[in-house]
């Protein structure tokens, strides 16, 4: 955290630069991604991406002492969440947690039909909780999220981490940007989702080849079967098909003339 903190190192200066001079960055933004699906560009082909009716958030920022976050949360769909309370199996470590919720999550793990049912039952209720015994995913936070007449775009930025996150407490397999498209979509409306990475070029500024790879793994029939199984075959198609690739914080800045000081973490260089 601190200086090797991307929400205050990255995406907060990075952003605010793009809002105050760049009004309309954003289509310029999502094309400077590569390495995506391949229909990524048709996806977000006559969508309207002017910011000008708008919800946008990002970053983390400071008031005295404290770091305040500003992303977005997106809450795990009901359907996700369902599909956890009848197939959730036991991983190596679960979260800490007292121990009526761990029994009855280990019932959930062995397929116990009454704690399957009380589970659903509590799912379905008017009020959900963030955390509870039968909540078995919490909400994603993208680094930033931008709404627009007609899209909901997401963007992940990394720093000095070595690759995406890809699983969850109670997923082997979930991948990072998937996870927060999925959320996005289930709030769409119809609007289209996009997605992309933003990530620190290698000191001769170009993409680094592992997050040129995390980029492609992630529309991987693999990774989308893993990370969307409560999602029908065609809803699955249009999550990935918005997912746009990966760029460079050093991209961005060039590219807009935004003129912003990024010097290099000392953890990343020599990284490839």
């Amino acid at each position: 955290m601190g200086k090797n903190d991307s929400s205050l190192t990255r995406v907060a200066p990075v952003f605010n630069a793009l809002m105050n001079d760049h009004g309309e960055f954003l289509p310029s933004l999502v094309a400077l991604a590569t390495s995506g699906h391949p229909r990524a560009e048709s996806a977000r082909e006559g969508l309207n991406l002017n910011l000008s009716t708008r919800r946008c958030t990002w970053g983390t920022r400071k008031d005295g002492e404290r770091t305040v976050s500003n992303e977005e949360a997106l809450y795990a769909p009901r359907s996700l969440l369902e599909w956890l309370i009848e197939n959730l199996s036991e991983p190596e470590l679960w979260p800490p947690a007292s121990p009526s919720t761990q029994e009855k999550r280990r019932a959930l793990a062995r397929r116990d039909a009454a704690i399957q049912r009380e589970a659903l039952e509590f799912l379905g209720s008017a009020h959900r909780p963030e955390k509870a015994w039968w909540i078995l995913e919490g909400p994603s936070r993208p680094d930033a999220y931008l709404e627009t007449p007609d899209a909901i775009v997401v963007i992940e930025g990394k720093f000095t981490e070595p690759g995406l996150t890809t699983s969850t407490q109670f997923m082997r397999g979930r991948h990072q940007m998937l996870r927060h498209m999925d959320a996005a979509f289930e709030r769409a409306n119809g609007k289209r989702v996009l997605g992309m990475l933003i990530v620190e070029a290698d000191e001769a500024g170009a993409l680094p080849a592992i997050w040129r790879s995390a980029s492609e793994v992630t529309v991987s029939r693999e990774v989308i079967a893993e990370s969307l199984p409560h999602r029908s075959v065609a809803d699955q198609q249009r999550i990935v098909e918005g997912f746009a690739g990966v760029t460079t914080w050093r991209a961005v800045n060039s590219g807009f003339g935004l003129g912003l000081e990024l010097a290099y973490a000392p953890t990343w260089r020599g990284r490839k």
